[in-house]
């Protein structure tokens, strides 16, 4: 019997505990294609979490665009996934039950870090020509092409084993972290700097095993990394003093998730990032929303259109509210309800009395 496009993965799931990962491979038939090597497939681990504060967290909207956009059709031909959910509540995002598709439930520990160190655990060393690892911050793929990741793999080398989309110079000059493509290579490098010892939020950006040494580590072991974001698109990292130069001579060049912080390269001039420069794009900055919400109300009609931009499941968008969550709501109308009656109650009685 084939399994439904898609189906709810509320229970059971898969829980893993991260004092332990796992060094085994999927065993479950519903993961055969996640087990092929030599072939040239892709493999995009998104890590995200959902949350109610202080809105039903943009992670969730960005899950479901991207599972539109992608899973399921002819664009994840070539293509397996793993989801990693720490969502607080539990698992909170209906997820296509496919064949190339692995959905894993864990505790929000050591961020996603630990997210992208538990799904690399699941993964043989070469056995993906590429990898991609993001989180849920970003909203994409904002590109027509079937290969939405083209971009990414023109800048892979064996000189530039990690690319990502933007590049900020503070506090040491680093890819951000929510969006990774990386060879085989590259993904070693990246292994070896993950880890789920991060204590807090500090950490996963400034310690051993964060945000910023995820890229000094590639650099201090003799590659380059590269990133799609125009102003430093072919930038070679490796020389540090260019790199130092670059950013004190243009000083809207630091973090370019910040309004008007990142630079023309053709005027030179500071101007807001654009989502479909990056194709990826991180939604919780409140940087360039007009254009993002344009893009996306695009591409979403353009689903309506073109099967060949969608994924399987475009037509069966599910929102699922967590169980604590889906509770208030019930109590809220229940409240809502009992009050409005009370307050009509009162009015009829008041008008007896006239």
């Amino acid at each position: 019997m084939v399994p439904p496009a898609w189906k709810l993965l509320s229970q059971p799931y898969t829980e893993l505990k991260v004092d332990t990962v796992p060094r085994t491979r999927f065993k479950d038939n519903s993961s055969e294609k996640l087990r092929r090597t030599g072939n040239g497939r892709t493999l995009i681990i998104f890590a995200f979490r959902t949350g109610w504060y202080p809105s039903p967290s943009r992670d969730i909207r960005n899950v479901e665009f991207f599972i539109r956009q992608v899973v399921g059709g002819p664009r994840s031909a070539d293509l397996d996934f793993i989801f990693v959910d720490t969502s607080d509540q539990g698992p909170a995002i209906p997820v296509p039950h496919l064949e190339n598709v692995k959905y894993i439930y864990r505790p929000n520990i050591a961020f996603d870090m630990c997210s992208y160190k538990t799904a690399l655990a699941l993964v043989a060393p070469g056995q993906y020509k590429y990898i991609v690892l993001m989180n849920g911050t970003v909203r994409g793929p904002f590109a027509t092409a079937r290969d939405f990741l083209e971009a990414f793999k023109q800048m892979l080398s064996a000189k530039t084993p990690v690319v990502g989309t933007t590049f900020n110079c503070l506090p040491k000059g680093h890819i951000q972290s929510m969006f990774f493509v990386v060879n085989s290579v590259g993904a070693e490098l990246l292994n070896a700097t993950l880890s789920c010892d991060i204590p807090d939020k500090g950490a996963a950006t400034y310690g051993p095993h964060g945000e910023i040494n995820i890229s000094q580590n590639v650099l201090k072991a003799g590659y380059n990394i590269g990133v799609v974001q125009p102003f430093w698109r072919g930038h070679d990292f490796r020389d540090v003093n260019a790199t130092w130069h670059r950013c004190e001579s243009y000083p809207e060049s630091k973090d370019p998730y910040y309004p008007m912080n990142d630079v023309d390269p053709q005027t030179m001039g500071p101007k807001d990032i654009y989502p479909d420069e990056v194709i990826f794009f991180k939604t919780t900055r409140h940087v360039n929303d007009g254009r993002l919400d344009w893009l996306t109300q695009r591409f979403e009609r353009a689903c309506t259109k073109r099967a060949d931009l969608c994924g399987v499941a475009a037509a069966e968008v599910i929102w699922h509210w967590p169980n604590d969550q889906r509770s208030l709501l019930v109590v809220f109308g229940l409240c809502s309800g009992w009050f409005a009656l009370v307050l009509l109650m009162g009015r009829r009685c008041r008008d007896k009395k006239v």
